[in-house]
């Protein structure tokens, strides 16, 4: 959650510098930034030449996000001692990013053709400029944190590159700045649509700046609530308040998020510390006969110590249970500053598992902040400021769920993102527009043309919509009757990796035989097929190449159900050293591209693992090296991911013959000793749906 700065009451600032600085340093532990910066600038005036307070003062404008004011003294800082200041630089650089497509962001809807390419070009020198700021930096800065800023600045290279050539090549939509119904001077944020014409958002209502006299408690407070806007022909109008139980006279609220059902709502409460720090706890409110209960706090995955906020909420298709993502700073396990969070309900011991984080396909050394979850097209999309990005915050996204995810973040691109901070992409019903907060040039301004979130909406244009559909059959039935309940699976296929990521899932009825699914274009997918006494099949569907709007007909999927219990299948070209229960390495690999993977694409089965010998040897020692042969296939399958619980080695030794181990005339038969020397499994049974092993977390 990100809330507006406040500033204390103060009856006259001091008129002597040093006074100015006791001042400054209390105010900023107070944490009213504003009153600080206007100290020290009266300092400043005063003692030109203090470069530590200077510094200090260059930092406390960054933390206003005040880029312009930032980046003017850094550089002066910089270029005064580039020996001591080396670090000013970096934040140099840092704000050349961030304030390179300021006229972009006030002038691209108004401006003509000429003035768009003298915008442009400016905004392109300026990210060049960065560039080569930061690569020196990185080349010449010697201090004891070097490692942790060359890791900083090699995204923020990389995010120059790629600003030259978004800008170059905007995203079509269209944003539109929401007025003062809903936007103020300051902060407004977290917009949560509800259907078509409602929004519910935070924000603190205020036009003027807030003062708050830190000695007096009977002062008034001034905290952001939550409130709902409706839209009214083609203005939003403000309702008042959202539901009153939501907020709390003595902490600031926002970040609210429904669960799938819609019966439940999560959301942030915040408080401000002595020290100035913002502590933040998820709570949530149970609907109950049409009304909001008194909420109550999420204590499952709240810390005293640490900050946890912005829940967002996904969905685990195969296991049927909500996710709860949310963003926190605690430290074990953090991959960086701020990062996202999971949890889920298991439903089998009716406990909130703990809380892991979504590791490094989503995180950074940097902060992760503001995640939305698309339930329908299995995407987070999520805030970043150590992605390789345009600005500050970018937005980015990422197909997946919990730990697994495809590939990298994808930017979200100019207009979307800007220099400055864009967070709280969510979209509407329609999934082609939305809301997000930014505090890009443009906005409503209080102490400074970006020092504060304002709402936006967006809308994108020339949306092309990609669908396939099929059905599934049973490969042995000749009247090619659709199955009902068979359960459709979509994976995204990682164009890196060549990884599965799972998506969503359909199910197959009588009154729908067809599985649907909404695709993006330029992807590979794969369409898994599951029925109960079936083995898994699966087809692949492509939209590369795709450039209109189309439905692709996939090709039906054939399942083959599972033979009788104790069936036997045959695993060919599985092979042993002599007289030995060592696999060789070409029988790894033909367990590695059938077994392994045939028992992940049919979770809920148990196998017997048969070996067999010839009747070289006496029984007993034929008996034995069966069964080592069989617990080494056990071995390696388990190496390779599959519970051992679904494996029952089992070893035959010379009983079942499947041919003749000798002639009739009483001379070996090589043919028939080497049919015999087999390795089979049998399909034992199916296991219950609470024990299935869930191979995609």
């Amino acid at each position: 959650m990100t809330v507006g700065l406040l500033n204390a009451q103060e009856a006259e600032k001091p008129k002597k510098p040093k006074k100015l600085l006791k001042a400054a340093e209390k105010l900023i532990r107070a944490g009213d930034i504003y009153s600080a910066i206007d100290n020290l600038e009266d300092y400043m005036d005063m003692i030109e030449d203090d470069y530590i307070t200077a510094y200090q003062l260059a930092e406390l404008y960054l933390l206003a996000r005040d880029y312009v004011k930032a980046r003017d003294l850094y550089k002066k800082i910089y270029d005064v001692d580039n020996t001591s200041y080396r670090k000013a630089q970096f934040y140099y650089a840092l704000c050349l990013k961030q304030t390179a497509t300021t006229g972009l962001d006030k002038e691209r809807a108004t401006a003509n053709a000429t003035q768009i390419g003298v915008l442009l070009d400016e905004a392109i020198g300026q990210y060049n400029e960065a560039k080569d700021n930061f690569k020196l930096f990185s080349k010449k800065y010697r201090g004891a944190d070097k490692t942790t800023y060359k890791k900083m600045c090699k995204p923020q290279i990389l995010g120059c590159d790629l600003a030259v050539k978004y800008l170059r090549k905007p995203d079509i939509l269209e944003i539109a700045h929401l007025d003062t119904n809903i936007n103020r001077a300051y902060t407004d944020m977290s917009p949560l649509p509800i259907g078509k014409n409602k929004l519910v958002y935070a924000s603190m209502k205020s036009d003027t700046i807030v003062y708050v006299d830190a000695n007096d408690s009977k002062a008034p407070k001034f905290f952001t609530k939550l409130y709902i806007a409706e839209k009214e022909d083609s203005a939003w109008m403000l309702k008042g308040e959202f539901e009153k139980v939501f907020n709390h006279p003595d902490y600031h609220t926002a970040n609210p998020v429904f669960s799938k059902d819609r019966t439940k709502i999560y959301f942030s409460r915040c408080e401000q510390e002595d020290d100035g720090r913002i502590i933040c706890d998820i709570w949530y409110s149970q609907k109950d006969s049409g009304k909001w209960q008194e909420p109550q706090p999420f204590v499952e995955i709240n810390t005293k110590k640490y900050t946890e906020t912005q829940p967002a909420v996904g969905w685990d298709p195969k296991k049927k249970r909500e996710i709860v993502y949310f963003v926190s700073d605690r430290e074990e396990g953090a991959k960086g500053g701020m990062d996202i969070w999971y949890t889920y309900f298991d439903g089998r011991k009716k406990i909130w598992k703990e809380a892991a984080n979504c590791k490094t396909k989503i995180n950074t050394i940097g902060n992760e902040m503001a995640p939305y979850y698309d339930l329908e097209s299995g995407t987070m999309y999520f805030s970043s400021d150590n992605w390789p990005g345009i600005g500050g915050f970018d937005v980015f996204k990422s197909v997946g769920m919990m730990k697994k995810w495809s590939g990298k973040p994808v930017n979200m691109r100019f207009p979307v993102n800007s220099g400055a901070d864009d967070l709280y992409y969510v979209l509407d019903a329609s999934g082609e527009s939305g809301f997000m907060s930014s505090n890009r040039t443009g906005g409503f301004t209080l102490k400074n043309p970006t020092c504060c979130d304002d709402i936006y909406s967006f809308k994108w244009i020339n949306v092309i919509r990609v669908f396939t559909n099929g059905i599934v059959l049973d490969q042995d039935d000749s009247t090619e009757t659709p199955l009902t309940d068979a359960v459709v699976s979509l994976y995204l296929i990682d164009t890196e990796t060549g990884e599965e990521v799972l998506i969503k899932t359909d199910t197959t009825s009588l009154d729908e035989e067809q599985y649907m699914f909404k695709l993006q274009p330029h992807k590979r997918y794969k369409l898994s097929a599951y029925k109960k006494g079936y083995f898994t099949n699966f087809t692949m569907v492509s939209t590369k190449g795709v450039v209109k709007s189309d439905t692709m007909n996939a090709a039906d999927i054939l399942l083959q159900k599972i033979p009788p219990k104790d069936s036997t299948i045959t695993i060919k070209n599985i092979y042993y050293d002599f007289n030995s229960p060592e696999l060789t390495e070409a029988s790894k690999d033909t367990l590695s591209s059938n077994l392994v993977q045939f028992l992940k694409n049919n979770p809920t089965i148990v196998i017997e693992i048969g070996a067999h010998t010839d009747s070289k040897g006496s029984e007993l020692y034929n008996m034995q090296l069966s069964q080592k042969r069989a617990e080494s296939v056990v071995k390696y399958l388990a190496k390779n991911g599959i519970n051992e619980k679904r494996l029952v080695p089992v070893g035959y030794g010379e009983t079942n013959p499947i041919a003749a181990n000798t002639k009739e005339d009483g001379s070996d038969n090589p043919d028939g000793r080497e049919k015999n020397r087999r390795t089979e499994f049998k399909v034992k049974n199916e296991l219950p749906e609470h024990l299935v092993i869930d191979y995609e977390e």
